[in-house]
């Protein structure tokens, strides 16, 4: 010790000024950056706490678009949601779909106990890879969706479809006026964050799966106020999706008119176990003749067998092989789907259990099995 107090005096006498403190240490990427500096080629996020890359944001082509299903990724933690958007990357993919938020509908309480013995209520009630998160506009919503939306503009070739409506459907103010003044509320609040923070990386989904047992109350004609109402207040792209009507081979491919017009790119839900072949979307592609971007944003449902042990999903219909089967064989299932999608020239979106309930990265095909 008198060594060093020696060695520091003699320093300090030969210029007269103390030694220079030592520079701080070097933070890692994407960690925090308390009490060290960002390592070249990061940033301070400050709605992150990290250093992290540079923002990469920018506007989506429709037509390149190729969805996975992330819907609560908005609940997770930096890391987790870097990780995710680094997973479809790396594989092909890149375009997350997300809700704004997982209130209201996925929570229990939520639900007008005398409509609670209805076979899908009461499934609803019970399914555990629906996470229930904050409700819309609540302060934890809001910082939830900015790390959602601060952390994916710093990945490379990534977008978000961002519904803002999100698990709200059942949602009824007692008239359709109402309501389109309840949900114009929605998309302006998740609107806001958005614009304050110049993400260019966004495209809306007025809803998801409008027309549903949940939201009989919602009409055609209240989701066109919302398209308008959103159009005038959003230069990014803007659609709903619909379920084309019929089943199997028997399925129509149809798109409600009424939105056509107004919609960026037309999104269908279509039917699961049987899926409509190949040569029936193609028939619907030349029937209806769509010239814009067409999105199967919502497909049959891989499931591990972990999930399907977990959550009893044997029997149920929205899954790959109705829950049965291997893994590899339900896989082999929705690859071809999501194929037979890509052929028409339309855009899929894989659908998985790990993608709705977002708690740990699972499997998930290379686009190149897809775009074969």
């Amino acid at each position: 010790m008198r060594y060093v107090l020696l060695i520091a005096l003699v320093m300090f006498s030969c210029n007269g000024e103390p030694p220079p403190p030592p520079p701080p240490p070097t933070c890692q990427a994407w960690g925090t950056f308390e009490g060290c500096e960002c390592p070249v080629g990061t940033e301070r996020a400050d709605v992150l706490g990290v250093c992290a890359p540079p923002r990469v944001d920018r506007r989506i082509d429709l037509g390149a678009a190729r969805g996975v299903t992330a819907f609560s990724l908005a609940l997770r933690d930096v890391t987790y949601i870097k990780e995710f958007a680094y997973h479809i990357q790396r594989n092909g993919w890149t375009v997350l779909r997300v809700g704004a938020q997982t209130a209201h509908d996925w929570c229990a309480q939520s639900f007008p106990m005398e409509l609670a013995e209805t076979d899908l209520l009461m499934h609803m009630r019970v399914a555990g890879y629906l996470p229930c998160g904050p409700a819309h506009g609540t302060p934890q919503w809001e910082a939830n969706l900015k790390r959602l939306l601060d952390t994916t503009a710093r990945v490379h070739n990534v977008w978000i479809q961002l519904i803002p409506t999100f698990t709200y459907k059942s949602h009824n103010e007692g008239t359709q006026a109402k309501n389109i003044v309840y949900f114009n509320k929605m998309f302006d609040r998740v609107n806001q964050i958005v614009a304050a923070g110049g993400y260019q990386h966004v495209v809306w989904e007025v809803f998801n799966e409008v027309v549903h047992p949940l939201s009989q109350h919602i009409k055609d004609e209240d989701v066109l106020e919302m398209f308008n109402h959103i159009k005038a207040r959003t230069t990014f792209p803007v659609g709903t999706d619909y379920h084309g009507g019929g089943e199997g081979e028997d399925w129509k491919g149809r798109y409600p008119y009424i939105w056509r017009d107004v919609s960026s790119y037309l999104a269908f839900h279509p039917p699961r176990n049987p899926e409509p072949t190949y040569a029936t979307m193609e028939a619907a592609q030349d029937k209806y003749n769509y010239v814009k971007p067409v999105w199967a944003d919502e497909t049959v449902c891989w499931a591990s067998q972990k999930n399907i042990d977990k959550y009893g999903l044997k029997g149920k219909g929205t899954i790959a092989m109705n829950g049965y089967g291997t893994e590899g064989q339900r896989m082999d299932q929705v690859v071809k789907h999501l194929r037979d999608i890509s052929r028409v020239g339309w855009s899929p979106t894989y659908h998985s259990i790990w993608g709705i309930e977002c708690i740990e990265l699972g499997r998930l095909p290379k686009w190149e099995e897809i775009a074969q």
